[in-house]
């Protein structure tokens, strides 16, 4: 049980919460979004978002990445699934797969809400019949989606997503 505790990091919180009788929580500090990308299951970009002027992030290099690396650990591990994060320095990359899309999210800072707000995006395009398809017809065709799917899910990527400002 100390073993667990230590590893928690919890026996500092209660011999805190014991000397001092209160706990002032940590504020929770929004990510700063770098690219939002939404891929097929081979690595071609299907929509690329950057939050950053002049971003030096390439949705084709970073698609073709994250295609090598979940085929490599799949057929390495003999498993199904994906690669949920990978961090490099101050970036994160998130990763979300739903058949047959990988979505993903490049930030800097925390994750666990960054995460959250990749599932969310994820599940209402998944729901919106009208993007999915547009989707799979860009696959289908090698082709980019229409504007119409471009504009919603910018639109919905500002909803779900902190602006930069």
């Amino acid at each position: 049980m100390k073993e667990r505790l230590e590893f928690a990091q919890l026996g500092g919180l209660v011999v805190k919460l014991i000397k001092n009788g209160n706990v002032v929580a940590t504020e929770i500090i929004n990510e700063e979004p770098i690219l939002l990308i939404i891929l097929s299951e081979n690595g071609t970009p299907l929509y690329t978002k950057n939050y950053v002027e002049g971003s030096q992030f390439d949705g084709v290099l970073i698609g073709g990445f994250l295609a090598a690396i979940i085929k490599f650990s799949q057929e390495t591990f003999s498993s199904e699934g994906s690669i949920e994060r990978i961090k490099h320095q101050e970036y994160t990359l998130l990763v979300k797969a739903k058949k047959p899309f990988l979505f993903s999210y490049v930030i800097k800072g925390q994750t666990y809400s960054a995460m959250q707000k990749l599932e969310a995006l994820t599940r209402i395009i998944g729901t919106s019949t009208s993007i999915w398809d547009d989707l799979k017809r860009a696959i289908k065709t090698s082709k980019t989606i229409s504007a119409g799917s471009k504009n919603m899910i910018d639109e919905l990527a500002k909803m779900v997503f902190p602006s930069k400002a």
